[in-house]
């Protein structure tokens, strides 16, 4: 079975939407929360084909869209970590080749830099959810956005420190090994 993304479809409509309908007052609270006839096509449908059980079906915020990237990255950057232990791991092992050995630095290397540039990444979508004047909102949203953005940069912060102490870890085993193998004189 086919199919396609409407995603990127119904985020461009989403923000036009949002833009035009932004500083007018003629348009209906209900109508602009509801996402308006534009969004769904030329057939268009009232507010009322959105009613099930009492029930508003709401399109959240675009600023949602954006959470959820910075959680992608979060989830990119434990699954990077994990990977990196076990790097770590196997470069603790004693071994007598030396182009392997080079080849495992180089994959260490390699993840780190690419955790980081995920980090750098991450750092730039959460401030983006502050600065951007696209979304409008009403206190409560806003404040439902500022925890989102806490709770998001301390998770950011867990994976950082995370992060840290397994490089900080692996560099202390890797000089203890050094120091076993070729002792300081004195």
């Amino acid at each position: 079975m086919a199919s396609r993304s409407l995603t990127d479809q119904f985020t461009k409509l989403r923000s036009e939407r949002r833009r035009k309908y932004s500083g007018s007052a003629s348009g209906s609270g209900s109508e602009r929360s509801l996402g308006g006839s534009a969004l769904l096509g030329e057939g268009g449908a009232s507010s009322e084909d959105y009613v099930e059980g009492g029930v508003k079906h709401i399109l959240p915020p675009a600023w949602v869209d954006t959470v959820e990237e910075v959680e992608d990255c979060l989830r990119d950057i434990e699954r990077r970590i994990e990977a990196l232990k076990e790097l770590h791991r196997k470069k603790l092992m004693v071994t007598f080749d030396e182009e392997g050995e080079q080849a495992k630095e180089r994959e260490i290397e390699a993840t780190a830099k690419g955790i980081t540039s995920t980090f750098r990444k991450a750092e730039r979508v959460l401030k983006s959810i502050t600065s951007d004047t696209d979304f409008t909102s009403t206190d409560a949203d806003s404040k439902i956005r500022s925890n989102m953005v806490r709770t998001l940069a301390s998770r950011l912060q867990q994976a950082s420190v995370t992060f840290r102490r397994t490089q900080k870890d692996y560099l202390k085993q890797r000089a203890a090994q050094k120091n076993v193998v070729h002792p300081a004189p004195g």
